[in-house]
């Protein structure tokens, strides 16, 4: 086996320029499988994969089946300071996207025309009766209104009720109108807010499904810019700030910074090998040939993780700078190897070959195995960067073994290595005792601090914190609105939804529980007849042919006249 061996690699360095091709093409060829047939996977719920048999994953998985349109969503976060403004920057956006064929489906839950018509609902039953009497107390405002509405009128309004009710409050609209008149847009608003009064910001969330483009590096940037372009576009007030944020968004950022980290991540690495290859080896040729290897195992093994694994995630893709450091020990060691022996023609580096290959291949073994043992784990990311760098390794020794050799025969180094420098550790067993000593010393300490390390189990802990989604989403966690510690569980009635939520929300490690129950206003009957009783004032008030009830054309009133 061994005599094979030898000859096979005898064979192969006397056409060393053929055999450098063909391993050249072979790093081209894996290159351009990954970009014709890779992908990258941003979704970090995936970069865990709890096991199966478990009931809230499957559950989960099931949710996720049932309801397609609530994955993959972007969100966009529109806040400000006036509840108004606030909503209809919402309603002008959202008719925007609308507008665009590149969405799927676009939904604002806080301006749904439903939502709208029947917010009164929604209200606590206290909340409700105060609302109620505030709307008996500014009828008569209104009812005199609507018979002259007028700025005289208007105003002599303001002037009987402030000699009527001097001290006590105004009915809201005289109260607007005269806020109005004050700043110089005078308006009046038809009821009282149904805001706390006490609230200072105000927000609506958008949520669109659009259509990724698969066939690109960011399957995701389509949607990104053709909302932010919407946003761009429309001249909305100053007050108004709109972030972007959700799964679209946050996977779109994280895959452009993943690129650009592991493009600026690899050209540091080149750089700073590249001068540490120059003052430790110091031989061009060397150093050349090192890099071939490098490059060219890069490329085989972005193939063979296309084939093996079919997608890189946020994990998987550190290989690129790893086997730079992986890659680099081979190649250093067996071309230093050679330059020391003089070999120069086939015969010597084939003995030199047989010398060094088992401690190399041993050592690729055992580096192997230790990557191969993260597959194990329910972490999958950390299972296929195991995957793809073990069967880097690998890559690494057989490009070590034959491009070296073939490129130092063609190109031989220098015939004697250069001199120490500074940089060696030829000062190293000097200071031995001392450094040993140091070492034990800075133990005790180093332990200390291990055993107080804790484990972060929020993936959302690996994106950039300071990322516009990022920094949109944790406002929103701030206000309680969102969170990355949930789960859905299903139901097979609402009965068995409630007595879940109940032993759910038993549990020590559960911070809430909601269900679709939770949502629905509660009371209905009871608010129905107390919001009637009031609508009946306002039956001859407004009459739009379009309304068809007196309860619709009772809670549309709810807006600034």
């Amino acid at each position: 086996m061994r005599v094979d061996l030898a000859r096979w690699i005898a064979g192969a360095l006397s056409r060393a320029k053929m055999l450098l091709l063909v391993c050249v093409t072979l790093g081209i060829a894996g290159a351009s499988v990954f970009l014709s047939e890779g992908r990258l996977n941003s979704d970090l719920g995936q970069l865990i994969q709890p096991r199966g048999e478990q009931d809230w994953y499957q559950s989960n998985q099931a949710y996720k089946a049932a309801f397609p349109r609530d994955q993959q969503t972007a969100l966009v976060v529109v806040r400000g300071k006036d509840a108004f403004a606030t909503a209809t920057a919402t309603q002008t956006l959202k008719a925007a996207f609308e507008a665009r064929d590149v969405f799927d489906q676009v939904f604002a839950p806080t301006v749904d025309p439903f939502i709208q018509a029947h917010k009164l609902y929604f209200l606590e039953p206290a909340d409700l009766d105060q609302w109620l009497r505030g709307a008996e107390f500014n009828f008569g405002v209104l009812q005199r209104l609507s018979e002259q509405p007028t700025l005289a009128a208007t105003l002599l309004i303001i002037a009987d009720m402030l000699g009527v009710q001097s001290g006590q409050p105004l009915p809201i609209t005289l109260q607007h109108a005269i806020d109005g008149l004050l700043v110089g847009q005078p308006r009046a608003q038809a009821f009282y807010p149904l805001e706390a009064s006490e609230q200072t910001e105000f927000f609506h969330l958008i949520i669109v499904n659009g259509r990724q483009s698969l066939d690109e590096s960011l399957p995701n940037a389509q949607i990104v810019r053709t909302l932010q372009s919407i946003i761009d576009q429309h001249a909305l007030p100053e007050s108004i700030e709109v972030e972007l944020t959700g799964e679209v968004v946050l996977a779109h950022e994280e895959i452009n910074a993943a690129l650009n980290g592991i493009e600026i991540a690899g050209f540091a690495s080149l750089l700073i090998l590249g001068v540490i290859l120059l003052v430790g080896i110091g031989d061009f040729r060397i150093i050349t040939a090192i890099f071939l290897v490098l490059v060219t195992g890069v490329g085989l093994t972005l193939g063979y993780a296309t084939l093996a694994i079919g997608s890189f995630n946020t994990l998987s893709m550190l290989f690129v700078v790893m086997f730079f450091g992986l890659g680099v020990d081979f190649a250093a060691h067996l071309a230093l190897r050679l330059q020391a022996d003089q070999t120069t023609n086939a015969d010597t580096m084939l003995t030199v070959i047989q010398d060094l290959a088992p401690a190399l291949g041993l050592c690729t073994v055992t580096s192997a195995i230790a990557f191969l043992s993260f597959t194990p784990t329910a972490y999958s990311g950390m299972a296929e960067l195991g995957i793809i760098s073990a069967g880097g390794m690998v890559i690494a020794l057989l490009l070590t073994l034959l491009m070296i050799p073939a490129f130092l025969t063609l190109w031989p180094p220098l015939k004697s290595p250069p001199e120490l420098t500074r940089f060696s550790v030829k000062w190293l067993p000097k200071y031995q005792s001392r450094l040993t000593v140091i070492i034990l010393a800075v133990m005790p300490g180093a332990l200390y601090l291990a055993s107080h390390l804790e484990f972060n189990y929020s993936v959302l802990s690996m994106r950039d914190a300071d990322s516009p989604g990022m920094s949109a989403l944790t406002r929103l966690q701030d206000n309680g609105q969102q969170t990355d510690y949930s789960v859905v569980l299903l139901a097979d009635t609402a009965q068995q939804a409630s007595q879940l939520k109940t032993r759910l929300t038993a549990l020590e490690s559960v911070a809430s529980v909601r269900t679709p129950a939770d949502i629905v206003p509660t009371a209905q009957t009871d608010k129905y007849r107390h919001i009637m009783a009031v609508a009946e004032l306002y039956d001859d008030l407004w009459l739009p042919a379009e309304l068809d009830s007196a309860y619709t054309r009772f809670v549309d009133r709810d807006r600034i006249l």
